[in-house]
């Protein structure tokens, strides 16, 4: 009975920080690839 609360809860939880913790990865990743690849790009085409 004690389980099965927490497996419910953990999930969840997982899943909001896994979803904040990959829009941060994503805009990281892409910062460092515009910055690479296109370091001349203005920061309007970074933002898109």
């Amino acid at each position: 009975m004690r389980d099965a609360p927490r497996h419910k809860s953990a999930p969840r939880c997982k899943r909001k920080i896994g979803r904040r913790a990959s829009r941060t990865a994503c805009d990281a990743e892409r910062r460092t690839i515009v910055k690479v690849i296109v370091p001349h790009a203005p920061a309007w085409e970074c933002r898109a």
